[in-house]
C-alpha cells in the first residue's frame, strides 16, 4: 500500500495527547437517559410526540426524588 493513502496514515497515526486520568464527565444525555429508565418509560420518543402525556409525565419527574439532574 502506497504511504498517501488514508488508510495507512490512519494506521501508522500516533496521538499526540494523552487521556485524562479517571472516569469521564457525564453528559446532560446520560442523566437524562437515567432519569428516563428510573421513571420506567419505555418508549420516550413516542411519549414526547403526545403533549399531553409527555406533560404528565414531567409532572411526575417533579414529584420524585430519586432523579439524578435536578
Amino acid at each position: 500500500m502506497q504511504d498517501d493513502r488514508v488508510a495507512k496514515r490512519v494506521f501508522k497515526f500516533i496521538p499526540m495527547e494523552r487521556r485524562k486520568v479517571g472516569r469521564p464527565r457525564l453528559r446532560w444525555e446520560n442523566c437524562v437517559m437515567d432519569d428516563i429508565k428510573t421513571l420506567g418509560v419505555r418508549n420516550w420518543r413516542s411519549l414526547a410526540l403526545d403533549r399531553e402525556e409527555w406533560r404528565k409525565l414531567l409532572k411526575k419527574a417533579r414529584a420524585h426524588e430519586g432523579l439524578s439532574c435536578h
